[in-house]
């Protein structure tokens, strides 16, 4: 840039200040121009104390590298003052700081613009405009460590609430597990019996207790939870067609059981005989008990550890522990029932993280459960396959609990 540019722009820049032609020309000699690597290395050698650097050219921005994410944003253009030349430069050095523009500056001396006291009337000016550039960098500054004390503030509060939740699953496995052990040990060959049918609902109800005082008393709203009545019809109406799929996959698995396994021969592949009245029962009750598995695996688990997780993969993250948790809990009825509950866990899991709603999911499960276990026998077929086991366990005097 030559001198007659440098002066037009000096004229441009403080047209607020109303510069005239004469000032401008006295503050052209009193500047200096230079790239950023000149004033960088300058100011290496020699630290100017009364000098005003303004950017005449191109544009500095900030990286800013946090673990989700890597972003540059502007923060001087052309025609603003730099605020503090020594975090700048130092800034350039740890590469913090990057030229987004090809960048000039131009170095007022202060020092000159009070050499007379024509002058002082410049040097106001010239103040006057730095000092507005000055305040909006320090509203920037003071913006973002506003935004990072929130970030630090919501990382603490999510580590507390998952480690609340964490303590939380420990103990409701352990009695989880604990009371499936007990009605085996007493109650025997009637095992599958009492155990299939009420044991789930029995615990899922004094489950439903702690989890439900944990969401009462978290800071967070409900919708993270994903209790929410927010596009409910859209979310019900995904949750039947996401449920297709799944309906063709539970025939196929039927269909191999009948087909290849010795204990299931001459099975139908559905079931057509039915009582009504138990039947119906039994629908009611898991239609109850469906959407409160969702609160406690999709809608608490799986969000608190999503808003525990940072990275790209965290709702990835989040999905594969909630999903244990999920197939643990139905590992009491054996590794078969678990395997199928992970995958399909997996299934509810993403469309959980979709639409953050618990409305599709539990519209999918109640789906996906009634036909698996009302239409495809997959109650009986399991019941079958641990008796199976049992008998066989007993026979080599191997006690599975």
């Amino acid at each position: 840039m030559d001198r007659n540019t440098l002066h037009k722009f000096f004229t441009e820049v403080f047209s607020k200040e109303r510069l005239s032609e004469k000032e401008a020309s006295r503050l052209l000699r009193c500047s200096e121009l230079g790239t950023l690597s000149f004033w960088r290395r300058s100011w290496q050698e020699k630290p100017q104390k009364n000098c005003l650097y303004l950017l005449v050219e191109g544009s500095l921005g900030e990286e800013r590298k946090e673990d989700y994410s890597s972003l540059g944003i502007p923060v001087w253009k052309r025609g603003e003052f730099l605020a503090d030349p020594t975090k700048v430069f130092a800034s350039l050095e740890r590469n913090e700081l990057f030229e987004k523009e090809p960048v000039q500056i131009a170095e007022i001396d202060l020092t000159a613009l009070q050499a007379s006291e024509e002058d002082l009337r410049l040097y106001g000016k010239v103040w006057r405009h730095a000092a507005r550039d000055f305040r909006r960098d320090l509203h920037s500054t003071c913006s973002l460590l506003q935004e990072l004390s929130r970030e630090k503030l919501d990382a603490k509060q999510a580590s507390q609430h998952i480690s609340t939740v964490i303590v939380q699953i420990f103990v409701l496995m352990s009695v989880w597990f604990a009371t499936a052990n007990f009605i085996v040990e007493v109650g025997g060959a009637h095992y599958y019996q009492v155990f299939s049918k009420l044991f789930t609902p029995i615990m899922l109800s004094a489950f439903s207790v702690p989890i439900i005082l944990l969401i009462a008393r978290s800071h967070y709203p409900l919708e993270f939870y994903g209790l929410t009545w927010n596009r409910g019809g859209r979310c019900a109406l995904e949750g039947v067609l996401y449920s297709i799929p799944g309906i063709f996959f539970l025939t196929f698995c039927k269909w191999l059981f009948v087909r290849y396994s010795t204990l299931l021969a001459g099975m139908s592949l559905f079931r057509f005989e039915v009582d009504v009245r138990t039947t119906l029962l039994w629908g009611i009750i898991y239609a109850f008990f469906t959407p409160l598995q969702e609160i406690i695996i999709r809608g608490t688990i799986q969000s608190s550890f999503r808003n525990f997780f940072r990275g790209k993969y965290r709702s990835g993250k989040a999905i594969l522990v909630s999903n244990l948790v999920f197939q643990m809990v139905h590992a009491v009825r054996g590794f078969y029932l678990s395997l199928a509950c992970f995958l399909l866990g997996l299934y509810w899991g993403l469309l959980f993280d979709r639409q953050k709603s618990i409305i599709g999911v539990s519209v999918s499960h109640f789906l996906l459960g009634l036909w698996g276990f009302f239409i495809l026998e997959f109650d009986a077929i399991l019941n079958l396959i641990d008796l199976e086991e049992y008998q066989q366990c007993l026979r080599n005097q191997i006690y599975p609990f």
